[in-house]
């Protein structure tokens, strides 16, 4: 009886949001025909708005039920095409092998952390267990036994609580951050502000190499991690780290002589984590 009221209730607020976004496109046409909006910024503008009410939806429900983000149904047709290029990799590497492989069965991790741990969702007050699988990039959430995906749609188009996650024990945060090419998707936040530090990990599967006769063993399949690629997000746009200085004193004309001598005096390594850091605090304070 009581889920009957809560699934009532959440009917309700969808019907309210609906609602609110055909106001919003009704008051927005007229706005156009009055001041002549581009047509491309008025669709843009409405999407974001009605994906902004979707998420607040899906977030009243993942609160209401536990984690109601999205079904493993849903989450197997999602990943559909990813888990299918990965199988067919492996199927194609197993020499007539009719068994399909899985993560146990390779050396290595896809994850950043095995284990489901307790992390802040968003800005919020709702703590869930959850692990971040680095390979298919995406955040997995624990629901008893059910494994759910955090869905990746919303946090692209603009901030959302279900692009941020902050692991209560680490206090590590992970962020969805839209780079505008194949870097798209979770990073590690490791420095606040106007201009942010994020760090992308990357794993790539190494297809086994058959035995090239019964003498020499073969070289079985492994998940392999690969060097963390650093970005430095500012307000006008994102910048993937150089390797050299000079480079990286381009992107700030307006404060070059300062940063220049921030990294000499410091002895800045732009190769090394904990010297980035620094060097994003210091570009805050300007």
């Amino acid at each position: 009886m009581a889920l009957r009221v809560e699934l009532v209730n959440v009917v309700k607020q969808w019907e309210v949001l609906v609602s609110a976004a055909l106001n919003t496109l009704c008051d927005l046409l007229v706005f156009r025909i009055d001041l002549s909006i581009n047509a491309e910024y008025l669709v843009t503008f409405v999407y974001t708005k009605f994906i902004q009410m979707k998420q607040n939806f899906i977030i009243a429900v993942f609160l209401i039920f536990g984690i109601q983000i999205q079904s493993q149904q849903t989450m197997n047709r999602e990943d559909y095409f990813r888990d299918a290029r990965f199988n067919i990799n492996m199927e194609e590497s197993k020499n007539g092998r009719e068994t399909a492989l899985t993560y146990a069965d390779l050396e290595g991790s896809p994850y950043y952390n095995p284990d489901f741990l307790p992390a802040k969702l968003g800005n919020t007050a709702a703590v869930v267990p959850i692990r971040y699988n680095i390979f298919a990039d995406k955040v997995e959430l624990l629901s008893g036994d059910d494994v759910y995906e955090a869905p990746k749609e919303m946090g692209i188009i603009g901030e959302s609580d279900l692009s941020k996650f902050t692991f209560e024990d680490s206090h590590e945060t992970l962020v969805l951050v839209n780079t505008y090419d194949e870097f798209t998707g979770y990073f590690f936040q490791l420095a606040s502000g106007k201009n942010r530090l994020l760090k992308k990990l990357t794993v790539n599967f190494k297809p086994p190499i058959p035995p090239p006769n019964h003498l020499i063993p073969g070289i079985p399949p492994k998940f392999e991690n690969q060097p963390p690629i650093y970005f430095i997000k500012t307000e006008k746009e994102i910048i993937k780290v150089p390797k050299n200085t000079k480079e990286l004193l381009n992107f700030f004309p307006e404060n070059k002589d300062e940063i220049k001598d921030f990294i000499k005096k410091n002895k800045i390594r732009l190769n090394k984590e904990t010297d980035l850091i620094k060097l994003v605090t210091f570009l805050n304070t300007k």
